[in-house]
């Protein structure tokens, strides 16, 4: 379950980190969703936690510029639920 939740999350994740530099918003805000599921299932909930300000700020909740530095975050906690898998 582990290993499907990585390789499915660095797809979402990667579709999410693309949408957020192309400013396509609900793309971003639907990465966002189905990474914080996926986040959720395992338990790692610093990832769930940014994607949950990405999926609002995608939404409108925040400006651009916003969006953009919590996906940043995204991948900061993507690395670090990894490291803890591997």
């Amino acid at each position: 379950m582990l290993e499907e939740f990585l390789s499915a999350s660095r797809r979402v994740d990667a579709d999410l980190q693309r949408a957020a530099a192309e400013r396509r918003w609900v793309d971003a805000e639907r990465a966002a969703h189905t990474l914080k599921s996926m986040a959720r299932m395992v338990g790692a909930v610093e990832l769930a936690e940014a994607c949950a300000l990405v999926e609002g700020g995608a939404a409108g909740a925040l400006p651009p510029d916003a969006v953009e530095a919590v996906a940043r975050r995204v991948v900061q906690a993507q690395g670090a639920v990894k490291a803890c898998l591997l």
